[in-house]
């Protein structure tokens, strides 16, 4: 049976490599490399002759069925390598040992470097959990983004980040967090390895004064100051601003109540005052005060904005009010009432009518 061995090699130090690593490559029929010349290189050193073939982020889909066709046909073993460190993690190879395990083939790991580890390991952190996530957007916006999800969703976060980039980094995250603690490690394992810790202004100014900042490959852990983490923005509703008002009038709140916490959602105050005064027409005073909503509407106004639907939502219900209030002033005449009050366990934010002559009864569905 055939066997997809996943290789790491070494991140920078020679001396890394282990004698497993070693053996494997020499005795698989076939290596599985990110990039040929840097993985010959690397055999050269250990008198490896095993063939190569490529196998990078551009062709590794294809290459994935090619090679394990190859090894059920020829019952071959490969190993599968990347320019440094461990494959499949932010780097290539998953695509091919996914199509391994998809074929029946066995994977197994010879561990060895990894980047993300060394890095966590220097850090000075205590860390017992800790989300990974590679090379993060170069956009500003989106970078901005990214470093307030992750904040909210991790406690320790670990990159990549090119040394042409970092600088970029840390100053979108001193503007953004400022109090978050950084551990930014460069050229791991290598003759002039480098971390720089502390706050991000901190690693900042020193990457800003080290003429050599731009140089060498950086992993960087981050743990994020918990108290200055904004809290999650709430996307804005599609309702239009009387509608929700009618929301928490149904809710039980009070006209203010419902306009205040408009305000507090982050909607401008004189429009939820407009809208206000325009629910307020509808109501009655009692009704506003109690907080219990009764709303007048007919059955011409349902017809025209739900036509024959038997269910309806908060915005067609407030168009219906609308509409009906419009008839009334027009026409001189009252309307049917329509008392709409909530239904514990029934769906939010949907209504059912049920006919009683001309008039209907509007109650959460």
């Amino acid at each position: 049976m055939p066997t997809l061995y996943v290789v790491a090699t070494p991140i920078g130090n020679l001396g890394d490599m282990s004698p497993r690593a070693i053996e494997t490559l020499k005795t698989v029929s076939l290596i599985a490399a990110e990039d040929t010349r840097v993985t010959q290189k690397l055999l050269s050193v250990f008198d490896i002759h095993t063939p190569l073939t490529s196998c990078h982020e551009h062709n590794e889909r294809h290459k994935a069925t090619q090679i394990v066709e190859r090894m059920l046909a020829e019952n071959i073993d490969v190993a599968v390598t990347t320019d440094a460190g461990t494959p499949c993690i932010s780097d290539p190879g998953s695509v091919l040992a996914h199509a391994a395990i998809e074929a029946g083939i066995p994977v197994l790991a010879v561990p060895g470097p990894t980047a993300m580890a060394s890095a966590l390991s220097v850090s000075g952190m205590e860390i017992s959990e800790f989300t990974f996530y590679g090379f993060l957007p170069r956009q500003k916006n989106e970078l901005r983004q990214k470093l307030l999800e992750m904040a909210r969703h991790s406690k320790i976060a670990v990159i990549h980040e090119s040394p042409h980039r970092v600088i970029d980094l840390m100053t979108v995250l001193a503007e953004i967090l400022p109090g978050t603690f950084v551990s930014a490690s460069c050229d791991l394992t290598k003759k002039f390895e480098q971390t720089t810790r502390g706050l991000a202004g901190d690693v900042l100014d020193a990457l800003q004064n080290n003429p050599k900042a731009d140089k060498g490959e950086y992993c960087i852990a981050l743990r994020w100051d918990e108290s200055e983490i904004p809290a999650q923005e709430q996307p804005k509703s599609e309702l239009s601003l009387e509608a929700q008002i009618f929301d928490g009038l149904i809710r039980g709140l009070s006209l203010r109540d419902s306009m205040d916490a408009l305000v507090a959602a982050g909607e401008r105050k004189n429009a939820v005052k407009a809208a206000g005064l325009k629910v307020k027409g509808m109501l009655a005073e009692e009704e506003i005060e109690t907080g219990h909503m009764i709303v007048y509407t007919s059955a011409d106004s349902v017809l025209q904005i739900c036509g024959n639907e038997e269910t309806f939502g908060l915005e067609e219900l407030y168009r219906c009010c609308e509409i009906a209030r419009e008839i009334c002033m027009k026409e001189e005449w009252m309307v049917g009432r329509i008392i709409a009050r909530p239904y514990v366990g029934r769906k939010k934010g949907e209504f059912k009518r049920t006919s009683n002559r001309h008039d209907y009864a509007v109650k959460p569905y």
